[in-house]
């Protein structure tokens, strides 16, 4: 390859990943949470999902993004909320969501769960192997 060739693929690869960048941060601020629980079905693999009831402010209020990490046992969710319009009336409004957590990549333990900083309850989870 010559020189030309080199500083060409460079700044190709370079513009590639300026482009990527880092991760954005959340947009909006963190819903209230009213109630959040784990509810925890079978099958296989094991069908998980976090109920939560949040509220938003007022009548032009939409979610804007859910993000959850798992770290060590403690699954976190987080989700945000915004104001889009104009015409906007004060009224918390309560919605209800099911979240789901696909358990596919879970390892032996123990899990606990927080959406926006409420505890939604913990769930042990044991996997399993293709041939168990």
């Amino acid at each position: 390859m010559n020189r030309s060739s080199l500083l060409i693929a460079f700044v190709a690869v370079s513009a590639i990943l300026a482009g990527c960048g880092s991760p954005q941060a959340p947009q909006g601020d963190r819903v209230s949470i009213d109630l959040a629980r784990i509810e925890q079905g079978v099958g296989s693999p094991i069908p998980l999902a976090v109920v939560v009831e949040y509220r938003l402010p007022s009548t032009c209020s939409q979610l804007t993004s859910i993000t959850n990490t798992v770290e060590e046992g403690q699954i976190t969710i987080e989700i945000r909320g915004g104001e889009f319009g104009e015409d906007c009336q004060r009224a918390e409004l309560v919605y209800r969501i099911s979240i789901p957590l696909n358990s596919v990549g879970f390892l032996h333990g123990d899990y606990s769960v927080r959406v926006n900083g409420v505890n939604a309850g913990s769930f042990s989870f044991e996997s399993r192997g293709p041939s168990e």
